[in-house]
């Protein structure tokens, strides 16, 4: 029994893999669209989940622009590597001050608030 259900969830996940794949054709390529997916895209389109699928891809419309995979690779690259930057600068800022913070621990009481003095000395 348990084989009957997987099978049938492949096949419906198969189904929509499909489905998806013959909306989103126009968005992703300017090669003609195979035969075969355009009658899976009919029939999506037919149904009421198909277009509001459709809607929500922004594909209800033959002349699709394709997407520009370069750019989009592009961006994305950009947007990873201004997040790894900001992440490694927090990284190296918090090892900074925890360096500080140490080194002023292990200093004498005198030199403690001599360097208190200095940092805290208000603007004359």
């Amino acid at each position: 029994m348990q084989f009957v259900i997987k099978y049938a969830l492949a096949g419906v996940a198969g189904a929509a893999v499909v489905a998806l794949v013959s909306l989103l054709w126009p968005k992703v390529t300017t090669e003609p669209e195979p035969v075969a997916l355009e009658q899976v895209r009919g029939t999506v389109l037919g149904t009421k989940a198909g277009q509001t699928a459709a809607n929500l891809l922004g594909v209800t419309d033959k002349n699709v622009q394709p997407v520009n995979m370069t750019d989009t690779i592009s961006s994305v690259a950009g947007v990873v590597t201004s997040s790894v930057e900001q992440k490694v600068q927090q990284i190296v800022s918090d090892q900074v001050a925890a360096q500080v913070i140490k080194q002023y621990q292990q200093l004498p009481a005198t030199q403690q608030d001599r360097v208190e003095e200095m940092i805290c000395k208000p603007k004359e």
